[in-house]
């Protein structure tokens, strides 16, 4: 058994190695430690006369070796630019891989190494490479600086206006009745976004810029929630137009409504709270209204999340931990409910919309020099979805059945058939992302929309 050690270390390193590059991203931090650690050992342990040793001592696993730099340096341009044009499939990938070990080849015999071995570099002293390598810096980044400033934005020779122009920026949404503008009506931790400007109450100015048909007898609708709020500004535009309802709007960078308990993102709780305790002041106020509460529900409380530790008071991102966050917000949920039931106030709670993690509209939109758009590129596997947000969607369900005046509305099916869910439909993008709303997304649901208000009584039909 010992005098075969020499095989097993090396063996059992390399498949160490191999394990260590296939776990996901988020373990990246150890997974570069672990390579390094292990790379030591592989090196160490591989002796002379063992198949390891002349494994690695193979003229092309030696040349390999010689220009792994290359290597490193041209894979990234080629990937980006494949991505940009053709993409990345299974049967593009060894002609990537070609174009790649092509290009790193050239660059090692005919420009690194002439340049590295020449006899101008032979019988230069340390300090005049020094000043050449820096002086060539210099030199190369003229053409960059050019790009970045007078040409940028002008190099692209695609025609994606068709595409993108139903991509509006969210912040930029103007109210075409009202006149809001939803900026205005939108916070955030960062302060560049914050309407509020760093406070954490309502202020005056707040509230008159988003608050519509105040001083009415309409009923009040009020849209609150975190940015995927800020994507049903259309739909509250519409609603305001179409059914005279007054209409309150708010949106929060990250932030769930309504507020569970503080979170890493500053002024979130307090900024939820305050609106919280604002909207049911003023369904007593009126005797009754509709607070209408749409999160990134699958990022808050999605077991693979983003926004899955942001919770103070459970915020390791465990399965356990999630499952912990969520009962307290369906807490907060009801306890909402519970507060205006006795004012006729009803409290609307939007599931998870589908997402599409392989939808970015630049490298989504049809092109000359894009032949190909894959399909996972436009839509995603419905049952995928439906698991991520299954034990979500039962919580909010079950939490429907129990307190009369909460009502889920469930836009899923409208976005998708039996087998999948579109990031666009009839050549128009449906979300600006992979998880927000597009203008004309938020538009193309409204008629759902209505017909969920009628269906639950919730739609007055108000005449002047």
């Amino acid at each position: 058994v010992f005098k075969n050690i020499p095989e097993i270390i090396p063996t059992i390193t390399l498949i160490g190695m191999i394990v260590i590059m296939t776990l996901p991203i988020k373990f990246g931090l150890y997974s570069t430690f672990l390579i390094v650690f292990l790379s030591m050992i592989y090196i160490f342990s591989v002796k002379r006369g063992t198949n390891f040793y002349y494994f690695v001592t193979d003229n092309k696993m030696l040349y390999l070796g010689k220009i792994s730099y290359s290597l490193y340096l041209w894979h990234w341009g080629i990937l980006c630019l494949s991505r940009w044009t053709i993409g990345i499939h299974w049967w593009s990938i060894p002609f990537q891989i070609v174009a790649i070990f092509l290009a790193a080849s050239f660059s090692y015999n005919y420009i690194e190494n002439p340049f590295r071995e020449g006899p101008l570099m032979r019988n230069l002293s340390n300090l005049r490479v020094i000043m050449i390598g820096l002086s060539t810096l210099i030199i190369s980044s003229g053409p960059l600086a050019i790009i970045q400033g007078g040409l940028k934005g002008k190099l692209f020779l695609g025609d994606n206006k068709a595409f993108l122009s139903n991509i509006s920026k969210r912040l930029e949404f103007t109210g075409e009745h009202s006149g809001r503008i939803s900026k205005k009506c939108h916070t955030s931790h960062i302060k560049s976004f914050d309407s509020l400007k760093g406070n954490l109450d309502l202020t005056k100015e707040f509230i008159g810029n988003c608050y519509i048909n105040r001083q009415t007898n309409y009923p009040l609708f009020a849209f609150i929630g975190d940015s995927h709020t800020l994507s049903m500004f259309p739909l509250s535009e519409k609603l305001h137009n179409d059914h005279k309802f007054k209409i309150f709007f708010h949106s929060r960078d990250d932030c769930a409504f309504p507020q569970q308990g503080l979170t890493s993102k500053n002024g979130c709780y307090e900024v939820m709270k305050n609106m919280g305790n604002f909207l049911e002041k003023t369904i007593i106020k009126n005797n009754g209204g509709i607070i209408f509460t749409t999160s990134y529900l699958s990022s808050h409380f999605g077991y693979e999340g983003s926004h899955r530790d942001q919770f103070k008071k459970y915020p390791n991102g465990s399965s356990e931990s999630i499952d912990k966050n969520l009962s307290n917000y369906i807490k907060s949920l009801k306890s909402l409910a519970e507060n205006i039931e006795e004012s006729n106030g009803q409290l609307i709670v939007v599931a998870p919309l589908p997402r599409h993690p392989n939808f970015t509209p630049d490298l989504c939109s049809p092109q000359w020099f894009r032949p190909i758009i894959t399909d996972n590129c436009l839509k995603t596997e419905k049952l995928f979805l439906e698991k991520e947000r299954e034990h979500i969607l039962n919580s909010l369900k079950n939490l429907e059945r129990l307190v009369s005046n909460i009502h889920v509305y469930d836009v899923f099916d409208e976005l998708c058939d039996t087998n999948n869910c579109y990031a666009v439909i009839d050549k128009t993008p449906m979300f600006i992302d992979d998880n927000h709303l597009s203008q004309k997304g938020a538009e193309f649901i409204y008629k759902s929309f209505l017909k969920f208000l009628t269906n639950k009584n919730l739609l007055i039909l108000n005449k002047d």
